[in-house]
């Protein structure tokens, strides 16, 4: 796994991982992660490499406690009942990300007991 926003990271990991990963920088993640990945194929043809020859893996703050986002941590938090966690999630898979490396906040065991319900409706389809 390599990691890279920039044009150069980009290149790099086209050129030599089996995955790459990024994280969330701005409020509207799910525009902001939809143009990372087409920035990223674009790389990807750059370099002579197929697109669909390497993962995408995107970093994101998850607050499952907070239910609004004026409770939530940070602009860029996912935040809400189980169901609109697990839509979001959702979208990022369709956008074209094979894995999530979820940051849970706070970093408490309520919060990864809060992630349960999101996780069964993964898991339910």
């Amino acid at each position: 796994m390599i990691g890279g926003h920039g044009p150069k990271g980009m290149r790099h990991a086209a050129k030599l991982a089996d995955i790459w990963s990024c994280y969330v920088e701005e409020p509207d993640y799910r525009e902001e992660l939809t143009r990372k990945v087409a920035a990223f194929n674009a790389a990807c043809v750059e370099v002579g490499r197929d697109p669909e020859s390497i993962g995408r893996s995107a970093g994101i703050d998850v607050a499952p406690l907070a239910g609004t986002a004026a409770e939530a941590p940070s602009s860029t938090s996912i935040v809400g009942p189980a169901k609109t966690i697990a839509d979001s999630l959702r979208e990022l898979h369709v956008a074209g990300y094979s894995q999530l490396e979820l940051i849970l906040t706070p970093s408490s065991m309520e919060a990864i007991d809060a992630m349960e319900p999101v996780l069964e409706l993964l898991r339910d389809g």
